[in-house]
């Protein structure tokens, strides 16, 4: 299991608003046939004082019999995606307020990604 940061977005380009106003972070990540089961994807640190109401994780290729789920830390969000076909996943969770700093990341599960592939993680978050 490894960590690849080689797609995070720059914590400076990570979108913020007023306090309890709703806005996106969309994050399009570019990942080749490196990354294997158990590892994570790294997208983005979450800002501070930030809540997340929904959450998506898709990918636009298929990645073979990997399966991918979003992470925020150490909790699992999303449900895995189907192996073999375009995935979607909703998040799977109640709304949560995260902590500052917190990870976002994909974690591949079952194989390793066998083509390249656009995967894409979408949060609509709402400003504490």
């Amino acid at each position: 299991m490894a960590n690849n940061e080689t797609y995070a977005l720059a914590q400076k380009l990570v979108p913020i608003t007023e306090a309890g106003a709703l806005f996106n972070i969309k994050h399009a990540m570019a990942v080749v046939s490196t990354d294997a089961d158990g590892d994570f994807i790294f997208a983005f640190k979450l800002p501070a004082d930030v809540r997340v109401v929904d959450a998506v994780v898709a990918n636009d290729t298929t990645l073979g019999a990997a399966k991918i789920a979003l992470w925020v830390d150490d909790t699992q969000i999303t449900a895995d995606t189907t192996a073999g076909a375009l995935g979607l996943s909703r998040m799977s969770v109640a709304p949560f307020n995260a902590l500052t700093g917190a990870q976002v990341k994909v974690e591949v599960e079952t194989a390793a990604i066998s083509a390249a592939a656009n995967v894409t993680v979408d949060l609509i978050c709402q400003r504490l």
